[in-house]
């Protein structure tokens, strides 16, 4: 028998852009039978959305599961000026406050009427994401841009997770222990609580309670096993074990400069670069900031950050020791684009003195007290700053043309 869920609410959420692209009409239909026919669970008339990237829960009476749903939007808010119909995100909902949501994943079938590859895609609007989009130019209907999409839950008994990606995605659905298998890199680790942390090419997980490689060092080729679980509201993995792969990593990192080529197949290596520390921010329980040279960049992120340490001060020369993961430049190379840290203890101050004149930057403002520091005439100047600096207000003006 197929794989079927309770939808007892919904949610909508508005696009980033193009108010007049909005859901403005819609129904939500269900069936069990491969859509031959269809159970209307809820429907709405001229809704509107006040603001982007607005969250709006929608309830129906529904207590029957159902295999197939689909939102049939008959019409969206402004049909002669918008030219297709959007959505950020559509999350199917059980009971109020189980945390426990019927909403689809990637090994699910998702389709759409159209979409917009490669980034606003049907699967876009159940990523868990505002920031990415569904759209559908609906140019079959074109004087009311209807549209449709639609989800149908598969059996999953097969499933292997294999990169981290995949489980993010799984949301509260990991709590059905899929296994899992993802190759990736060893970043650090913490020995008093036995945590490692793990790379792979869509992002990085903390594993805590494992038996580690006995080449344990950065940028160590890992297999991790395990099973998906669901603790805290996250997506996480149980009984973890990690095996090294391949050689064993080489004692000292691969020093590297900002902006440099790399060849394929040279990501996630363990690097050390040097740099002037830029704008910061702490999202969590991480730290993340800019290092610049020769007017090249490198997004890093310290992954264990005690809030009792102070990272340096912005335009300090520093040495960083990390996995670093490939970006593609304006030109189409391959070059370092985030370097990933396990801790502060990478990082090393150089001392100023001993930096050529061209490493030693000026932002238009210095970590200073004084009212009187140097006038921010360029919104770059502005954007590079430390959020302590912003703090004391800095002088900002224009030039005179």
């Amino acid at each position: 028998m197929p794989l079927a869920h309770v939808v007892r609410q919904y949610a909508l959420t508005s696009a980033n852009d193009f108010p007049q692209r909005d859901p403005y009409s819609w129904r939500l239909l269900a069936s069990n039978n491969g859509g031959q026919t269809w159970k209307i669970l809820d429907t709405r008339q001229a809704e509107l959305f006040s603001e982007r990237h607005q969250r709006r829960v929608f309830q129906t009476r529904n207590r029957a599961a159902f295999n197939l749903y689909r939102l049939q939007i008959d019409r969206v808010r402004e049909p002669d000026v918008a030219h297709a119909v959007q959505l950020a995100e559509l999350e199917p909902l059980g009971e109020p406050g189980d945390g426990l949501d019927p909403r689809p994943i990637f090994a699910d079938a998702i389709t759409a009427q159209g979409d917009n590859p490669p980034f606003e895609t049907a699967f876009q609007a159940f990523d868990g994401r505002p920031e990415t989009k569904w759209l559908d130019v609906a140019d079959v209907n074109g004087d009311r841009r209807s549209s449709w999409i639609q989800w149908r839950y598969l059996d999953k008994n097969s499933l292997v997770i294999t990169n981290l990606e995949q489980l993010h995605l799984l949301g509260s659905e990991a709590r059905e222990g899929y296994p899992l298998k993802v190759e990736g890199v060893l970043v650090g680790n913490d020995p008093a609580s036995n945590q490692w942390w793990v790379l792979d090419p869509t992002g990085c997980i903390q594993v805590s309670d494992v038996a580690p490689a006995p080449q344990s060092v950065p940028g160590q080729r890992v297999l991790l096993e395990g099973r998906s679980q669901w603790v805290n509201h996250q997506a996480g993995i149980g009984q973890s074990v990690i095996v090294a792969q391949g050689p064993a990593a080489v004692r000292q990192p691969s020093r590297i400069v900002l902006g440099q080529p790399v060849h394929l197949g040279e990501g996630l290596t363990w690097v050390e670069v040097e740099g002037s520390v830029r704008f910061r921010t702490q999202p969590e329980d991480r730290m993340e900031f800019e290092l610049v040279d020769n007017e090249q960049s490198l997004s890093v992120r310290i992954l264990d950050f005690d809030k009792g340490k102070k990272l340096p001060p912005i335009g300090t020369r520093v040495r960083l020791q990390g996995v670093c993961s490939e970006v593609l430049n304006a030109s189409g190379e391959r070059v370092p684009g985030i370097l990933w840290a396990s801790d502060l203890n990478t990082l090393a101050v150089v001392d100023q003195s001993e930096a050529p004149q061209a490493f030693r930057p000026n932002f238009g403002v210095h970590d200073t007290d004084d009212q009187n520091a140097t006038l921010l005439t360029d919104i770059r100047q502005i954007r590079r700053l430390d959020p302590d600096v912003l703090l004391r207000h800095p002088r900002c003006g224009s030039r005179a043309f």
